[in-house]
């Protein structure tokens, strides 16, 4: 991650985007579709629709990934998370 992190224009929210498909499991298309409509900040839940008929779930989010994406949502003009630019600020 730390590469991801320093080798690319928009590293830290790479960086973000590994570390959640890697807690959660999730497959490239399914965090590629991953939208501010299925986080849940305030509960720290993730529902995640799941691709290749799999059965869609809801996951707990841990600190780091909670407050990465805090006050980034309303702000965003996508509904999709991944082209919000400015996510994980504040990730170490």
């Amino acid at each position: 991650m730390a590469a991801a992190r320093e080798s690319s224009r928009y590293g830290h929210r790479d960086a973000t985007m590994i570390l959640i498909g890697y807690r959660h499991g999730l497959r490239a298309s399914e965090l590629c579709d991953l939208q501010w409509s299925q986080v849940e900040l305030a509960t720290g839940r993730l529902h995640v629709r799941r691709a290749k008929n799999g059965s869609p779930s809801v996951h707990p989010m841990q600190g780091d990934e909670n407050t990465v994406g805090s006050g980034l949502g309303p702000k965003c003009n996508s509904r999709y998370i991944r082209t919000c630019c400015g996510m994980a600020a504040a990730m170490p």
